[in-house]
């Protein structure tokens, strides 16, 4: 609600212009610059910094502005021509002052009261309620907005605490279905870089922007980050390789050829089957050719897998070959191994695709992010003619490093407890299928002494599996994967000298 002379000098503080109208860089980009606003949000807040200047002037008692309103009038005051000569003297037609707090409860206080009323007549002569995300509440105001600093963008990385709310306590209550049995340890990175960013608001302000350190100085810290980035990127891949399917750690009983395939992939269930026929004199190996021989048809309860291997024979045979290379069965026969597969999977013991790809992009990143961290120094360091040798093998070194993250994991970890339980109870297993599907050749013996030799001579075809799974040759697989305010310079200002 304003009087005529009101109306009138509301008027003219509308009128009037902070921006040059010849500058190349006028107050606004100045200002959005300085404060890191967008263009949008500088003009609302020189809006509401001319609000401030007519309560000043017809509010009838001291106000005080808002953190953002204050970060205006501060940079207008360095426009002393502009504010003195101008905004002050033609258009308020009176002198305004900044006063800075003298610090102390009583000033503080007094400056909380003082934004109070500012609100309080702002409602009232402009009939609305202040734009919240301008006018920040009292508590506010004269709360988080004193802990305001200055701080140059150029030299600094600054990230909102608000991307750190989540407690380490709130993070150990997510109930995801893929979270499984993790440790506590392999949380504790992340625990750690939680609580120091809920505790240091101002840490990432602190950190210097990396690309502006001399050359030792950047392969030191260079060389931390790579050691913190693959100890992400294993941590991420031993979280994604949590089942999905079974976080409970239930599975079914498992026969010889899923361990196998468990064990060493489709190739190890495929041998294991020969291995079994052999005992059962249903084949016959020589181990100089490499061959097999059918003898005898395999039982009525045998295993697909026999039987599909017992159908590749006589098929072959039919076509005038008695004896067939080992390898040839192998390529015959591999499709009947997608059923052990998917069951497998659908125990959670295995990872599917879906779940491949999730730790590939998972284990990538922090991989990525480094190596672009060096390229864009490197970059920097040729554009200076600064030596990049160092920092250039560093950038291969990891890189190659990486590729090997990014191997294709076979089992879950699951499925890891889940091989090693069987090891343990079938370590001395008599059943050549279980024995061999555990720990491969090295228990082919006596009258498989030929099979052994044969499956030794044969090419070598590894798995798909990481970390220690293993062709066909070997005894025992592995892990499987890798296994603001004034208050802080002013606390409160304001006051018409006029």
């Amino acid at each position: 609600m304003m009087n005529f002379q009101q109306a009138e000098l509301y008027t003219r503080i509308q009128e009037f212009s902070l921006d040059e109208n010849d500058a190349v860089y006028p107050f606004s980009k100045r200002l959005a610059k300085e404060n890191g606003w967008s263009v949008e949000y500088t003009k609302r807040a020189i809006e509401e910094y001319k609000k401030f200047a007519f309560l000043s002037v017809v509010a009838g008692h001291t106000v005080t502005p808002s953190e953002q309103v204050d970060q205006v009038w501060h940079f207008h005051l360095t426009y002393t021509h502009s504010y003195w000569d101008e905004f002050c003297s033609k258009v308020l037609q009176t002198q305004l002052h900044h006063n800075p707090t003298r610090g102390g409860n009583v000033e503080h206080h007094k400056f909380q009261d003082l934004y109070i009323q500012t609100l309080a007549s702002y409602e009232y002569f402009f009939g609305q309620i202040p734009p919240q995300d301008i006018w920040s509440a009292p508590h506010i105001r004269f709360g988080n907005d004193t802990n305001f600093v200055r701080v140059n963008t150029q030299e600094n990385w600054i990230l909102s605490k608000q991307l750190f709310q989540f407690s380490t306590i709130n993070l150990a209550r997510l109930k995801l279905r893929h979270l499984g049995n993790i440790s506590p340890v392999l949380l504790m990175p992340f625990s750690l870089g939680l609580i120091v960013a809920n505790n240091e608001p101002l840490l990432a302000a602190s950190i210097n922007n990396p690309l502006s350190f001399n050359g030792y100085e950047f392969l030191w810290f260079y060389f931390l980050l790579a050691i913190f980035a693959f100890l992400c990127a294993i941590i991420l891949r031993l979280f994604f390789r949590t089942s999905v399917n079974n976080s409970l750690g239930e599975s079914s009983y498992l026969d010889a050829y899923e361990l196998a395939y468990l064990n060493g992939g489709a190739y190890r269930a495929v041998d294991t089957a020969i291995a079994k026929l052999v005992q059962d004199k249903v084949l016959t190996v020589s181990a100089t050719g490499h061959t097999l021989y059918l003898e005898n048809a395999p039982s009525a309860n045998s295993h697909r897998l026999e039987k599909s291997i017992a159908e590749a024979m006589i098929e072959e045979s039919i076509s005038g070959t008695n004896s067939v290379p080992i390898e040839t069965i192998r390529t015959r026969v591999i499709s009947a191994t997608n059923s052990i597969r998917r069951n497998l999977e659908n125990q959670g013991l295995l990872v599917s695709d879906r779940q491949a790809r999730i730790i590939k992009i998972a284990t990538a990143t922090p991989i990525l992010v480094l190596l672009l961290l060096g390229i864009s120094k490197i970059i920097v360091g040729v554009s200076r003619d600064k030596p990049v040798g160092f920092l250039v093998g560093m950038c291969i070194v990891i890189a190659i490093a990486g590729l090997s993250l990014l191997a294709k994991p076979h089992r879950t970890r699951f499925g890891d407890r889940t091989l090693n339980y069987y090891r343990s109870s079938y370590s001395n297993s008599s059943d050549i299928a279980f024995a061999f599907a555990l720990f491969g050749s090295a228990v082919l013996i006596g009258s498989l002494a030929d099979l052994k030799q044969a499956f030794a001579s044969s090419k070598t075809i590894s798995s798909t599996s990481s970390g220690g799974d293993i062709g066909f040759t070997a005894g025992c697989s592995g892990g499987g994967g890798c296994g603001s305010g004034c208050g802080g310079g002013c606390g409160g200002c304001g006051g018409c000298g006029g």
